[in-house]
C-alpha cells in the first residue's frame, strides 16, 4: 500500500535528499513489496493458510498498522513509522 509512501521515503532518506538517494529508497520500497509478493503467492497454495484466510489476515495486519500510523503521523518520530510501515 502506498497510502504513507512519502512519509517512509522522507524518513529513509531525510529532508535533504537527491534525486538518488530517493530512487534507492523506492527501489528498497519495491523490493520489499516485491517479497511479501512472493511470500503471499507461497502461502495461497498452502492448504492451511489459502487465499481466502490469507486476504482476512491481511487485511486485519494492514488495517492495524495503519491506523497509528495515520492518527499519530504528526507526533510519531521517524523510527517508529518506518518500523510500523515495514
Amino acid at each position: 500500500n502506498k497510502l504513507f509512501q512519502s512519509s517512509f521515503l522522507l524518513a529513509l532518506t531525510g529532508p535533504n535528499t537527491t534525486l538518488l538517494q530517493l530512487s534507492g529508497a523506492a527501489a528498497l520500497n519495491a523490493f520489499v513489496a516485491l517479497l511479501g509478493y512472493f511470500a503471499a503467492a507461497y502461502l495461497v497454495d498452502v492448504p492451511a493458510i489459502g487465499r481466502v484466510r490469507l486476504q482476512c489476515y491481511g487485511f486485519l495486519v494492514v488495517g492495524v498498522l495503519f491506523v497509528p500510523c495515520g492518527f499519530l503521523l504528526e507526533s510519531m518520530g521517524t523510527i517508529p513509522l518506518v518500523i510500523m510501515y515495514l
